[in-house]
């Protein structure tokens, strides 16, 4: 209420919304974010902005804006841990398109940058589809021996009709 033409808010507004899963309302906060970016004193679009945005199109589906929007991200401009998140969101959206080498190469690129369980579970189902199972399971062991509720992991070991941990 007191900078609604800030850019700065409307991503902390957006973020907040992805946090409680309102990814319409988030959505809106972005979309404002951006419009603000491209007027607000001829500066470029911040990188969290820019990440936030790229996160949320890629959790609604819409892997195609998130693509685009990420040839705009300088990649030089974000910490190892937010290169490792894009990376394992890119890894689950190939596996949306049904894309499994491609998921293989973003998932494993998400933990050359910084240590991601999800990503090792990414992994695990990249190994399903490759007919792998002995590889998925023990991907999904691995994952489960250090967070035992991981959704994904849990996911791979009842597609293999295996005991899980939840």
């Amino acid at each position: 209420q007191l900078s609604p033409n800030k850019e700065r808010v409307w991503t902390s507004l957006g973020k907040e919304m992805m946090r409680r899963n309102q990814l319409k309302e988030a959505s809106v906060a972005f979309s404002n974010a951006l419009t603000l970016a491209t007027i607000e004193d001829g500066m470029e679009v911040r990188p969290a902005t820019l990440m936030n945005a790229i996160l949320l199109h890629h959790y609604l589906g819409e892997f195609d804006d998130a693509f685009e929007l990420q040839r705009l991200l300088p990649l030089d401009s974000i910490s190892a841990i937010e290169r490792s998140k894009l990376h394992e969101v890119r890894g689950i959206s190939f596996l949306n398109l049904q894309k499994p080498e491609q998921a293989k190469i973003e998932f494993t690129e998400s933990i050359h940058h910084s240590p991601n369980l999800n990503a090792e579970a990414g992994l695990a189902t990249v190994a399903i589809l490759r007919g792998d199972k002995q590889m998925a399971e023990a991907r999904a062991r691995q994952v489960l021996s250090q967070e035992p509720k991981n959704i994904l992991a849990n996911r791979v070991l009842k597609e293999l009709g295996l005991t899980t941990n939840q």
